[in-house]
């Protein structure tokens, strides 16, 4: 289990005592999350940057990327090496889950309620509405390119 406290700490808990494992300073609040997606910690920090740590090295940073200052909504996707990840805003991020680099996008019009589902072998996002959106092409699209 992993948890941000109100002193801009990130706590990783062991399972079996819910005891601190590892804990470690963000730069800012954590303002969304955390979420554990595949084998990585996701947290957004200060609405404006997104920071990836590792909980196998007691939550090392990996990586940070500026957002900015959109917050991100609802828990991002891992598929395929990559994150998925949405914004309120509307927009949905192809980010290299190795270094954090935003790559293609696409604008749904209207900020998003929900982050990336998949449901069979369609991905999609909910907006505010209620309105779902398919967004698996963003990944095909993504790889057409040779983005990764």
């Amino acid at each position: 289990m992993v948890l941000a406290t109100s002193d801009r700490k990130l706590q990783l808990l062991g399972a079996a005592d819910l005891q601190v494992v590892a804990s470690v300073d963000l730069p800012a609040a954590a303002t969304a999350g955390p979420w554990v997606v595949g084998k990585r910690v996701l947290v957004e920090t200060g609405q404006n940057q997104l920071v990836c740590l590792d909980p196998a090295e007691n939550l090392k940073v990996l990586w940070t990327a500026k957002t900015n200052g959109q917050s991100v909504a609802g828990a991002p996707l891992s598929v395929e090496g990559r994150l998925l990840v949405a914004f309120d805003d509307g927009r949905v991020v192809v980010v290299n889950s190795a270094d954090g680099q935003f790559g293609r996008s696409v604008e749904l019009g209207q900020p998003v309620a929900l982050g990336p589902r998949v449901y069979g072998k369609k991905i999609l996002v909910s907006s505010i509405d209620g309105t779902l959106y398919r967004i698996e092409s963003l990944l095909a699209a993504e790889t057409a390119s040779g983005g990764e």
